[in-house]
């Protein structure tokens, strides 16, 4: 003898299961930062819902971090941000068959190999239908930024182009005013 529920019944709690799924969408993002050893790691791990990947120590905690990766989730969806205590031991070879070191490699890895390897480069603005994907990189012992913006960013003017000299002011500015990397990432 099996034991079924009322046809009403089962209707009734199908869609509380779905009201529940759509609901609970945002209960699906990344709660923490993720650490990586590489920014090939990055290309490896990347998920949209995941916002902030660290490379070794920054002085940030665990609380500061998943914070960041929180308003983030809020007020940067499409945002990608690596931190990284340092870029020296870095390599990434390109699809093409070139090798990077330093520097160099995490920003091809990061500003190419990311939004051609991965679904990064099809994020699209909600009402334009745009690219809008973007990353911003902190590498903390080299003292500097990158940033990558897509179409949306570059059709606004706070594009690439805008970044130096522009939009990377207040990053700086945090920076030199008590090495503040959470600032620097919101402003």
């Amino acid at each position: 003898m099996t034991n079924h529920l009322p046809r009403h019944l089962s209707s009734i709690l199908s869609a509380i299961f779905i009201i529940i799924a759509v609901v609970s969408q945002d209960d699906f993002a990344a709660k923490k930062a993720v650490e990586v050893r590489s920014a090939e790691d990055v290309i490896r791990v990347w998920s949209p819902n995941q916002h902030v990947y660290i490379k070794g120590n920054l002085g940030l905690g665990n609380q500061q971090l998943s914070e960041l990766e929180d308003w983030l989730h809020k007020n940067g969806s499409h945002w990608t941000v690596v931190l990284m205590e340092q870029a020296q031991d870095e390599r990434y070879s390109s699809q093409d068959g070139r090798t990077f070191a330093g520097l160099d490699a995490v920003e091809f890895a990061l500003g190419h190999g990311l939004a051609n390897r991965t679904k990064f480069g099809s994020l699209e603005h909600r009402q334009t239908g745009e690219t809008d994907g973007c990353v911003f990189v902190l590498f903390l012992r080299e003292r500097k930024f990158s940033y990558y913006g897509s179409d949306a960013q570059d059709r606004r003017g706070i594009g690439e182009s805008a970044w130096l000299g522009n939009l990377d002011r207040e990053a700086i500015q945090a920076m030199r005013n008590g090495g503040r990397i959470i600032d620097a990432v919101k402003n």
